[in-house]
Protein backbone atom coordinates (compact mmCIF):
# COMPACT_ATOMS: atom_id res chain seq x y z
CA UNK A 1 0.00 0.00 0.00
CA UNK A 2 1.42 3.47 -0.81
CA UNK A 3 1.99 5.83 1.94
CA UNK A 4 -0.35 8.69 1.62
CA UNK A 5 0.68 12.23 0.71
CA UNK A 6 0.88 14.33 3.72
CA UNK A 7 -0.71 17.55 2.29
CA UNK A 8 -4.39 17.31 3.21
CA UNK A 9 -6.96 19.14 1.31
CA UNK A 10 -10.77 20.31 3.01
CA UNK A 11 -13.52 20.11 1.19
CA UNK A 12 -16.94 21.89 1.45
CA UNK A 13 -19.53 20.18 -0.57
CA UNK A 14 -19.95 16.59 -1.86
CA UNK A 15 -22.10 17.78 -5.15
CA UNK A 16 -20.49 17.00 -8.30
CA UNK A 17 -17.63 19.30 -8.15
CA UNK A 18 -16.81 18.33 -4.80
CA UNK A 19 -16.67 14.56 -5.39
CA UNK A 20 -15.15 14.87 -8.37
CA UNK A 21 -12.37 16.97 -6.68
CA UNK A 22 -11.97 14.80 -3.84
CA UNK A 23 -12.24 11.80 -6.04
CA UNK A 24 -9.09 12.97 -8.28
CA UNK A 25 -7.36 14.41 -4.92
CA UNK A 26 -7.46 10.30 -3.52
CA UNK A 27 -6.29 9.01 -6.68
CA UNK A 28 -3.49 11.45 -6.83
CA UNK A 29 -2.41 10.18 -3.02
CA UNK A 30 -3.78 13.39 -1.02
CA UNK A 31 -5.57 13.10 2.14
CA UNK A 32 -9.23 14.66 1.87
CA UNK A 33 -11.35 15.50 4.30
CA UNK A 34 -14.98 16.34 2.56
CA UNK A 35 -18.47 17.59 4.64
CA UNK A 36 -21.73 18.20 3.10
CA UNK A 37 -25.68 17.58 4.70
CA UNK A 38 -26.34 14.82 2.63
CA UNK A 39 -26.18 12.01 3.99
CA UNK A 40 -26.11 10.06 0.50
CA UNK A 41 -23.54 12.18 -0.88
CA UNK A 42 -21.06 10.87 2.43
CA UNK A 43 -21.88 7.55 1.84
CA UNK A 44 -21.21 7.29 -1.70
CA UNK A 45 -17.47 9.04 -1.07
CA UNK A 46 -16.82 6.56 2.14
CA UNK A 47 -16.69 3.51 -0.42
CA UNK A 48 -13.51 5.34 -1.90
CA UNK A 49 -11.72 5.18 2.01
CA UNK A 50 -12.27 8.99 1.55
CA UNK A 51 -12.93 11.01 5.16
CA UNK A 52 -16.04 11.61 4.57
CA UNK A 53 -18.19 13.52 7.38
CA UNK A 54 -21.84 14.14 7.72
CA UNK A 55 -22.56 17.83 8.62
CA UNK A 56 -22.37 21.80 8.09
CA UNK A 57 -19.78 23.15 6.46
CA UNK A 58 -21.29 26.70 7.00
CA UNK A 59 -20.31 25.90 11.25
CA UNK A 60 -17.39 26.62 12.51
CA UNK A 61 -17.41 23.98 15.13
CA UNK A 62 -18.36 21.25 12.44
CA UNK A 63 -15.57 21.74 10.61
CA UNK A 64 -13.04 21.71 13.43
CA UNK A 65 -14.42 18.16 14.65
CA UNK A 66 -14.16 17.10 10.85
CA UNK A 67 -10.63 17.70 11.43
CA UNK A 68 -10.47 20.90 9.12
CA UNK A 69 -7.84 22.85 11.25
CA UNK A 70 -4.97 19.99 9.95
CA UNK A 71 -6.03 21.23 6.10
CA UNK A 72 -3.18 22.98 3.89
CA UNK A 73 -5.92 23.85 1.37
CA UNK A 74 -9.88 24.15 1.63
CA UNK A 75 -12.00 23.99 -1.12
CA UNK A 76 -15.33 25.44 -0.95
CA UNK A 77 -17.92 23.80 -3.08
CA UNK A 78 -20.92 25.15 -2.55
CA UNK A 79 -22.34 28.29 -4.15
CA UNK A 80 -25.71 28.03 -4.85
CA UNK A 81 -26.23 29.91 -1.85
CA UNK A 82 -24.18 33.43 -1.32
CA UNK A 83 -24.53 33.87 2.72
CA UNK A 84 -24.03 29.53 2.92
CA UNK A 85 -20.38 29.95 0.62
CA UNK A 86 -19.50 33.32 2.78
CA UNK A 87 -19.74 31.65 5.94
CA UNK A 88 -17.92 28.72 4.86
CA UNK A 89 -15.10 30.52 3.60
CA UNK A 90 -14.83 32.80 6.38
CA UNK A 91 -14.78 29.77 8.90
CA UNK A 92 -11.84 28.18 6.61
CA UNK A 93 -9.40 31.62 6.65
CA UNK A 94 -10.27 31.91 10.93
CA UNK A 95 -9.44 28.26 11.11
CA UNK A 96 -6.40 29.63 9.83
CA UNK A 97 -6.69 27.75 6.72
CA UNK A 98 -3.25 28.32 4.49
CA UNK A 99 -5.17 28.66 1.43
CA UNK A 100 -9.08 28.82 0.75
CA UNK A 101 -10.40 28.24 -2.70
CA UNK A 102 -14.19 29.37 -2.89
CA UNK A 103 -16.82 28.25 -5.85
CA UNK A 104 -18.52 31.07 -7.00
CA UNK A 105 -21.92 31.16 -9.90
CA UNK A 106 -21.27 34.86 -10.82
CA UNK A 107 -19.17 37.41 -11.11
CA UNK A 108 -20.46 39.20 -8.07
CA UNK A 109 -20.50 36.71 -6.01
CA UNK A 110 -16.44 36.11 -7.09
CA UNK A 111 -15.98 39.82 -5.83
CA UNK A 112 -17.35 39.37 -2.34
CA UNK A 113 -15.57 36.13 -1.61
CA UNK A 114 -12.38 37.70 -2.12
CA UNK A 115 -13.40 40.58 -0.66
CA UNK A 116 -13.74 38.39 2.52
CA UNK A 117 -10.63 36.55 1.79
CA UNK A 118 -10.76 33.74 -0.64
CA UNK A 119 -7.38 33.00 -1.94
CA UNK A 120 -8.52 31.92 -4.87
CA UNK A 121 -12.34 31.83 -6.44
CA UNK A 122 -13.09 29.52 -9.39
CA UNK A 123 -16.39 29.11 -11.42
CA UNK A 124 -18.54 25.50 -11.33
CA UNK A 125 -17.28 23.04 -13.78
CA UNK A 126 -16.41 18.97 -13.83
CA UNK A 127 -13.41 19.29 -15.75
CA UNK A 128 -12.22 22.18 -13.96
CA UNK A 129 -12.54 20.29 -10.63
CA UNK A 130 -10.45 17.29 -12.23
CA UNK A 131 -7.50 20.18 -13.15
CA UNK A 132 -7.98 21.51 -9.85
CA UNK A 133 -7.06 17.92 -8.53
CA UNK A 134 -4.55 17.49 -10.57
CA UNK A 135 -2.90 20.65 -9.33
CA UNK A 136 -2.92 20.16 -5.70
CA UNK A 137 -1.72 17.03 -6.09
CA UNK A 138 1.84 18.09 -7.17
CA UNK A 139 4.75 19.24 -4.51
CA UNK A 140 3.66 19.47 -0.61
CA UNK A 141 2.77 23.19 0.38
CA UNK A 142 3.07 24.44 -3.80
CA UNK A 143 0.76 26.93 -4.41
CA UNK A 144 1.49 27.42 -8.43
CA UNK A 145 4.02 25.68 -10.16
CA UNK A 146 5.31 26.05 -14.03
CA UNK A 147 7.19 23.06 -15.70
CA UNK A 148 10.51 24.67 -17.47
CA UNK A 149 12.21 21.09 -18.78
CA UNK A 150 11.53 17.19 -18.18
CA UNK A 151 11.59 17.41 -13.97
CA UNK A 152 12.05 20.72 -13.69
CA UNK A 153 9.80 23.75 -12.58
CA UNK A 154 9.40 27.37 -11.53
CA UNK A 155 7.52 26.63 -8.38
CA UNK A 156 5.38 29.29 -5.62
CA UNK A 157 5.84 27.31 -1.92
CA UNK A 158 4.99 28.26 1.05
CA UNK A 159 8.02 29.40 3.33
CA UNK A 160 9.49 26.39 5.17
CA UNK A 161 8.59 26.79 9.00
CA UNK A 162 11.85 26.84 10.58
CA UNK A 163 13.33 29.84 7.77
CA UNK A 164 10.74 32.57 9.43
CA UNK A 165 12.66 34.76 11.17
CA UNK A 166 15.77 34.27 9.20
CA UNK A 167 17.15 36.12 5.82
CA UNK A 168 17.71 34.16 2.49
CA UNK A 169 21.59 34.44 3.54
CA UNK A 170 21.08 33.50 6.95
CA UNK A 171 18.59 30.35 5.89
CA UNK A 172 21.24 29.36 3.47
CA UNK A 173 18.54 28.14 1.17
CA UNK A 174 20.98 27.35 -1.79
CA UNK A 175 23.65 25.19 -0.16
CA UNK A 176 20.84 23.44 1.77
CA UNK A 177 18.17 22.37 -0.23
CA UNK A 178 20.37 23.17 -4.01
CA UNK A 179 17.67 25.05 -5.21
CA UNK A 180 17.16 28.72 -6.76
CA UNK A 181 15.10 31.36 -4.77
CA UNK A 182 14.25 33.57 -7.53
CA UNK A 183 11.71 36.22 -5.22
CA UNK A 184 9.08 36.40 -2.56
CA UNK A 185 5.83 36.79 -2.57
CA UNK A 186 4.37 38.74 0.54
CA UNK A 187 1.32 38.99 2.01
CA UNK A 188 0.15 43.42 2.47
CA UNK A 189 -3.54 43.24 3.08
CA UNK A 190 -5.41 39.83 3.25
CA UNK A 191 -8.57 41.33 2.69
CA UNK A 192 -8.31 43.18 -0.25
CA UNK A 193 -6.16 40.14 -1.75
CA UNK A 194 -3.18 42.50 -2.06
CA UNK A 195 0.25 40.90 -2.52
CA UNK A 196 3.96 42.26 -2.84
CA UNK A 197 6.65 40.55 -5.06
CA UNK A 198 10.91 41.06 -3.70
CA UNK A 199 12.99 40.23 -5.89
CA UNK A 200 15.57 38.20 -3.64
CA UNK A 201 18.81 40.05 -2.80
CA UNK A 202 19.05 37.36 0.21
CA UNK A 203 19.15 39.97 2.97
CA UNK A 204 15.08 40.06 3.32
CA UNK A 205 13.67 38.73 6.37
CA UNK A 206 11.23 35.65 5.72
CA UNK A 207 7.81 36.45 7.24
CA UNK A 208 5.79 33.61 7.97
CA UNK A 209 2.64 34.38 5.62
CA UNK A 210 5.15 35.08 2.59
CA UNK A 211 5.53 32.55 -0.33
CA UNK A 212 8.94 31.86 -2.10
CA UNK A 213 9.19 31.51 -5.85
CA UNK A 214 12.14 28.70 -6.27
CA UNK A 215 13.37 27.38 -9.38
CA UNK A 216 15.39 23.93 -9.34
CA UNK A 217 13.90 20.07 -9.71
CA UNK A 218 11.02 18.87 -8.93
CA UNK A 219 12.56 16.48 -6.30
CA UNK A 220 14.61 19.00 -4.56
CA UNK A 221 11.65 21.54 -4.40
CA UNK A 222 9.81 18.15 -3.13
CA UNK A 223 12.24 18.17 -0.23
CA UNK A 224 12.14 21.70 0.84
CA UNK A 225 8.58 21.87 0.85
CA UNK A 226 8.29 18.88 3.06
CA UNK A 227 9.76 21.67 6.08
CA UNK A 228 6.70 23.94 4.93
Amino acid sequence: MSKRNKKTVGIIGAGRFGKTLAETLYAQNIDVIIIDKDENAIKTLSQYNIHAVQGDGTNQAALKEAGFESCDIAVVSISESLESSILATLNCKQLGIYKVISKAESELQETVLYRIGADEVVFPDKERAYRLGRDLSGIRGAIESLQIANGYSVTEIMVPRKLVGKTIIEANIRQTYNVNVIAIKRMLDRTNHNNELIIATGAEVLNEDDSLIVFGSDQLIAEMSDDA
